[in-house]
């Protein structure tokens, strides 16, 4: 659904995010982003049949932030910017997990963050136990692999709604 890539000349930590939060969304693609720009980026996302793109962005020489980007009309984009302060890689489990979500589940205080995450991933918001989930919370973001928890996880200090022009 989505084309994950990262900032231009992005931090190895960057890199690493990236493909990580591609095995754990669901029917994502990571692509390295070289030079494209966010429009490049658009129109290959639709070339793979995908819907949006998210971007892992740098920032204090970490990954920092995350853009996810919907094509509204003609050259314009819906953005959410989900900003964290802090995460945690599967790469320090020494596991690679995958798993394909299908659907979204809202921890404590995660209701307004969690409604524009499922709409930028077209997940319904539900209840499944025992099915791979992306959890959502006040300052959270993490999966469920059907019987638990599994990285990476993103700690949200602050998210917002952004336009877009290409």
């Amino acid at each position: 659904m989505i084309l994950l890539t990262t900032s231009r000349r992005p931090y190895h930590e960057t890199r690493i995010l990236a493909r990580e939060l591609s095995r754990v969304l669901p029917s994502s693609r990571y692509l390295p982003r070289g030079t494209k720009t966010v429009n490049e980026l658009l129109s290959l996302a639709f070339r793979f049949g995908l819907k949006g793109v998210w971007i892992v962005e740098n920032s204090d020489g970490k990954p920092g932030f995350l853009r996810c980007i919907l094509p509204t009309r003609g050259s314009l984009w819906e953005e959410l910017q989900i900003d964290f302060s802090d995460f945690v890689l599967q790469r320090g489990t020494g596991k690679k997990i995958e798993i394909s979500p299908t659907h979204l589940k809202i921890l404590p205080g995660g209701e307004p963050l969690a409604h524009e995450i499922s709409k930028f991933l077209q997940l319904q918001i539900a209840e499944k136990s025992g099915e791979p989930a992306v959890l959502v919370g006040e300052r959270e973001i993490a999966f469920w692999d059907g019987q638990g928890r599994i990285p990476p996880e993103l700690y949200v200090s602050s998210w917002r709604k952004v336009g877009g022009e290409a």
